[in-house]
């Protein structure tokens, strides 16, 4: 085996368990934007709002910061919502909308 092959396969086997970890962080992410999603819909707004920002934290999706942003406005709170919207966008979120 070369040096380069040798790189190359040292490179990979690295790479498995932070893609194992990426997996087990996706299906965390998902049951926790699932109760929030549950939580919004029964009004309870910053209950919501704290899980989908766990679920960001685990996976950077654009649609939690949207869903943050949403409940801010759906509680009130247009400041929130406003600036949950900008977060959003910056994000990357414009290219969800397309």
């Amino acid at each position: 085996m070369t040096r380069t092959a040798a790189a190359v396969a040292a490179l990979l086997l690295a790479a498995i368990p932070c893609a194992a970890s990426g997996d087990e962080d996706e299906a965390a992410a998902k049951k926790l934007a699932d109760t929030a999603y549950d939580l919004a819909k029964a009004g309870r707004w910053d209950d919501a709002i704290d899980l989908y920002l766990k679920a960001h934290e685990l996976s950077p999706k654009p649609a939690f910061l949207y869903n943050v942003a949403r409940c801010h406005e759906k509680k009130g709170d247009a400041a929130a919502a406003r600036d949950g919207y900008v977060r959003f966008l910056d994000s990357g979120g414009a290219a969800d909308l397309r």
